[in-house]
């Protein structure tokens, strides 16, 4: 299983030596973390009253996989958009936690610790599901 390098999993997919097994793992993989992400962001946001930032979160996945389907509408494959969307998915959550570390570290060093709450970093989460879909659409439209 791939995790990083989607040019091998792009050239074993054009090859054929990816098997429907392993594109299902794919699917289970990426259904599962993306969806817990997803639902725990929508909870904090509904919970909490921030209703706009969680209906632009429900747009934003809606819009995304569309977009992403858009750009390759002659080959796209649900398998395929699993398996490129679960290497991006661990990709992104990597930036992003990188990201938000360098954020609360440095909110913390200049006594800003207000400014990073749930709404400011959904806020962000959601400019990084617009990175995150639009990596995807780039690398959907090699096939």
């Amino acid at each position: 299983m791939y995790f990083w390098k989607i040019e091998k999993f792009k050239e074993a997919i054009i090859t054929g030596r990816m098997k429907p097994k392993d594109l299902w793992l794919y699917c289970i993989a990426y259904i599962l973390t993306y969806s817990g992400l997803l639902v725990y962001t929508l909870v904090g946001l509904f919970s909490q009253g921030y209703w706009g930032i969680a209906t632009l979160q429900i747009v934003l996945v809606m819009a995304g996989t569309y977009y992403a389907y858009y750009q390759n509408k002659k080959a796209f494959n649900t398998f395929y958009f699993c398996g490129i969307a679960w290497m991006v998915l661990v990709r992104t959550s990597f930036f992003m936690a990188m990201g938000m570390l360098n954020l609360y570290v440095m909110s913390h060093l200049f006594d800003v610790v207000y400014l990073v709450d749930f709404r400011n970093t959904a806020i962000i989460a959601c400019g990084f599901e617009l990175l995150f879909y639009w990596r995807i659409a780039k690398h959907l439209s090699d096939f």
